[in-house]
């Protein structure tokens, strides 16, 4: 495509302008938010995503827009577990969302705990994600990742319990019957047999 293309007229244009998008901006008139934004995603197409993830998160109060991109970028990321992901950009990542209540961004962070067997830290940021998602039934990927996470950690009763409650839901009354499953089958909570 015409990313690389993008990307060079966009960094002669920021050039121009005289600012540097990896530096806290000091005006964000309109304009400037734009280009950054036509900046970002030219990265992004263009195969800098580890770039633009950066610029995005440097501008990501001066626009809605930039902080959704940053939001985008960052739970692509997560959810590719071949990308190497560093502490201090999980760790800013998990403030962003932290900051803006963000149901996909602790989303994000709870698949990617789960994925890699870090249970407690999979429920919690699945529970963070439950409470700030929007009113109404749980989102599903949501509630299927909590439900997972917690059978993953033991928490057999629990899961079901959750379960339980989304049961009434058709596409969501087999993870209440794999909870169940799953507590049956356990010898700790098993019932006893004759």
């Amino acid at each position: 495509g015409q990313w690389p293309a993008a990307r060079s007229w966009l960094t002669s244009a920021i050039a121009w302008s005289g600012f540097d998008p990896l530096a806290a901006p000091q005006k964000s008139d309109a304009g400037r938010i734009k280009l950054v934004e036509g900046y970002v995603r030219a990265l992004r197409g263009a195969g800098a995503p580890d770039r633009a993830e950066d610029v995005a998160y440097v501008w990501r109060d001066a626009a809605p827009s930039l902080a959704g991109l940053y939001l985008e970028i960052f739970t692509q990321a997560v959810a590719d577990d071949g990308a190497a992901l560093s502490p201090q950009r999980l760790s800013r990542f998990a403030a962003f969302a932290e900051a803006h209540r963000s149901a996909a961004g602790a989303a994000a962070l709870g698949w990617r705990f789960y994925r890699a067997h870090a249970n407690a830290d999979a429920i919690a940021w699945f529970e963070r994600a439950l409470a700030w998602a929007p009113e109404g039934p749980p989102p599903k990927k949501i509630a299927e990742g909590y439900v997972l996470s917690l059978r993953a950690a033991g928490r057999l009763e629990d899961a079901e319990t959750f379960a339980y409650s989304l049961a009434k839901d058709p596409d969501m009354r087999a993870f209440y019957i794999a909870a169940v499953v799953a507590e049956l089958a356990d010898p700790k909570t098993a019932l006893g047999g004759p």
